[in-house]
C-alpha cells in the first residue's frame, strides 16, 4: 500500500468544506490502489459512518496504456521516436512536425510514432528540416498568429524551399494556402496574413467552430497521395474556418458523415504533383490503411521495404473505462447522474 493516509485525506477533506459544498458531494472514489483491497474495509466503513458519503469503489493502481496529455507543455517531456536501433537516417523514414507556438491536437501523431521504421521530431529551427521525408505542419488554436511565428524563426521560406512531402491537418492545412482572413478576430487581432502559398487555397475564418465526429471517403487526388489505400476514414473535425479551392489544387476526400448525418462535403486539397495536401480531418494517421499506403509511398521513394501498419494499441480510454466498470459501483454511480440502468 501506497503512503498517504486516505481516510485522513477523505475525512479532512469533508470537513473542511463549507455546509453548501459537502451537500455537493455524492460518493468517494478511492483510486491507484496497490495491496489487498480488503485490507480497507474497516477504514471504509468508518468513512462512511463518519461522514455520511458512501465509498463507491476501490480502484487499483493501473499501468500499462497512456492516456494522451492535455497540451503541449508535455512535449517538452517527450524524446524523438521511435526509429529502430541501430538504423541510419537512409534506413527510416524522418518525420518532422513543426512545433508552433499555438499547436493543437498533437496526437495526431502517435500512431506515426507507434511505427518502427520511422523517427518523428518537432521541430523548432530551420537546421531540423535538413533530411526529413515528410513535414507536418499541425493544427493550431490561432492560425494567423502561427504564421508571423514562422516568419520570426525563418522557418516560413525554409518551408516553402523544403522539396519533400508536406501535409497540413486543419490550421496547418489553413497555413498552405495562399491567404487566411479573420475578418471577425475571431482567433487573434491579426485580420490577414500571408500563407505558405503551397496550396492553391484560401480560408476565412468563420464565428462558429465546426465541430464534428466524420467519416471519409478518398477522391482520386487522395489516393495520389496514399496509392492502394482501403477502406473509409475516420476522425473527428474541430474548427472555425471555411477553405475555398483554386483551380489547381483538387480536394484530397469527401466526408460522407458527419456527427451520425449522411453529407457529402469536401474536404482537403491536393498539389497536382501530389506533393503536398491537407485536411480538416484529425487522427487522419489513426486510420491503419491510410497509415500504411501513406507511409509505403514514402518507403518507395526512398528504397525502403513496404510494411503493414503497425499495431496500435487498444483505445486507452476504453481500456481505462473497462477498469473502472470492474471495480466501481456502477448502478449507485449511474443513479447518482441520473442514469439508472
Amino acid at each position: 500500500i501506497d503512503r498517504g493516509g486516505v481516510f485522513a485525506q477523505i475525512v479532512g477533506t469533508l470537513e473542511l468544506l463549507e455546509p453548501a459544498e459537502r451537500e455537493r458531494i455524492a460518493g468517494i472514489v478511492i483510486n491507484k490502489f496497490r495491496g489487498d483491497p480488503s485490507l480497507l474495509a474497516p477504514g471504509i466503513e468508518f468513512v462512511e459512518k463518519r461522514t455520511g458519503v458512501p465509498v463507491l469503489g476501490v480502484v487499483p493502481c493501473f499501468t500499462g496504456f497512456r492516456i494522451p496529455e492535455e497540451d503541449s507543455v508535455a512535449l517538452e517531456r517527450r524524446g524523438t521516436g521511435s526509429g529502430e536501433r541501430g538504423t541510419t537516417a537512409a534506413e527510416r523514414l524522418n518525420i518532422g512536425v513543426v512545433k508552433l507556438s499555438r499547436i493543437s491536437n498533437y496526437t495526431d501523431f502517435d500512431a506515426l510514432e507507434a511505427e518502427p521504421d520511422v523517427r518523428l521530431t518537432y521541430v523548432e529551427g530551420v537546421d531540423q528540416l535538413r533530411g526529413l521525408d515528410l513535414l507536418i505542419i499541425p493544427g493550431s488554436k490561432a492560425t494567423t498568429t502561427d504564421l508571423y511565428f514562422l516568419m520570426e524563426r525563418g522557418l516560413f521560406e525554409a518551408i516553402r524551399a523544403f522539396r519533400g512531402t508536406i501535409v497540413g491537418i486543419c490550421g496547418g492545412y489553413q497555413m498552405l494556402g495562399k491567404r487566411v482572413s479573420d475578418p471577425h478576430s475571431v482567433e487573434s487581432g491579426i485580420r490577414e496574413a500571408e500563407g505558405l502559398g503551397l496550396l492553391d487555397v484560401v480560408t476565412v475564418m468563420l464565428e462558429k467552430k465546426t465541430t464534428h465526429q466524420a467519416r471519409a471517403e478518398l477522391l482520386p487526388a487522395g489516393y495520389q497521395v496514399a496509392p492502394r489505400c482501403r477502406g473509409e476514414l475516420e476522425g473527428y473535425e474541430i474548427h472555425m474556418g471555411e477553405t475555398i479551392l483554386g483551380p489547381s489544387v483538387r480536394p484530397f476526400a469527401r466526408a460522407t458523415e458527419r456527427s451520425g448525418r449522411t453529407v457529402e462535403v469536401l474536404d482537403g486539397a491536393v498539389s497536382c504533383d501530389g506533393r503536398v495536401f491537407g485536411t480538416y480531418l484529425h487522427g487522419i494517421f489513426d486510420n491503419a490503411g491510410f497509415r500504411s499506403a501513406f507511409l509505403n509511398k514514402l518507403r518507395r521513394a526512398k528504397g525502403l521495404e513496404e510494411r503493414p501498419a503497425a499495431e496500435v494499441q487498444e483505445d486507452p480510454f476504453d481500456l481505462l473505462a473497462a477498469h473502472l466498470e470492474k471495480h466501481l459501483d456502477m448502478d449507485r454511480l449511474l443513479a447518482i447522474c441520473g442514469l439508472a440502468r
